[in-house]
C-alpha cells in the first residue's frame, strides 16, 4: 500500500464522521504535506476498486467515503444534513420483501436514504409557513449520530 493509500485508510479508521473527497484531501495534506489532490482522487478510486472503501451518494451533496466493512446504512436529513447510521440488518425484511415481490435486490449501502430527522419534522409541524432555519449540524460538516439497538 502506498503512503497516500495508508493515509486515507488511516483517516477513515480514525474518523466517526462521513468525509467527502475534499475532506480527505484536506486531512491528508495536514498529515502529509505536498500530496496532490489528484493523487488522493486516484487513491480513492483504487481503494474503491479493491473493495477496501466504498462511496455513498448522500443525495444532499458530494459522496462520502467509508471503509467497506462497515455494516450500516445512512439516513440523511434533507432539512439539516444530519447523517444517522442504522444497522444494515434493519433493512433485511424490506430487502427480502422487495426481492420476493419485484425480483429486485436492494443495495442500501450505496446511496443514503433521504428524509427528515425528528428535529426538522417537529420544526415543520410547529411552523408550517415559516422558513426552516434551525441547523443542529451543518451541511458541510455533518456529524454522525449512531442509533443502534
Amino acid at each position: 500500500m502506498t503512503i497516500p493509500m495508508r493515509a486515507v485508510v488511516s483517516i477513515l479508521l480514525d474518523s466517526d464522521r462521513h468525509p467527502t473527497a475534499d475532506d480527505l484531501i484536506v486531512e491528508v495534506e495536514r498529515r502529509i504535506p505536498g500530496i496532490a489532490p489528484s493523487t488522493i482522487y486516484r487513491v480513492l478510486s483504487r481503494l474503491d476498486e479493491l473493495d477496501i472503501i466504498e462511496h455513498v451518494h448522500s443525495g444532499t451533496g458530494p459522496a462520502f467515503y467509508q471503509l467497506h466493512d462497515s455494516s450500516h446504512v445512512h439516513l440523511v436529513c434533507n432539512g439539516c444534513g444530519t447523517i444517522i447510521n442504522i444497522p444494515e440488518q434493519a433493512f433485511q425484511q424490506l430487502s427480502r420483501a422487495v426481492l420476493d415481490t419485484y425480483e429486485f435486490v436492494v443495495e442500501p449501502r450505496h446511496a443514503a436514504l433521504l428524509g427528515r430527522c425528528s428535529l426538522c419534522t417537529t420544526g415543520d409541524e410547529a411552523l408550517p409557513r415559516a422558513p426552516h432555519t434551525h441547523h443542529h449540524h451543518s451541511q458541510a460538516g455533518a456529524v454522525s449520530t449512531t442509533n443502534t439497538p
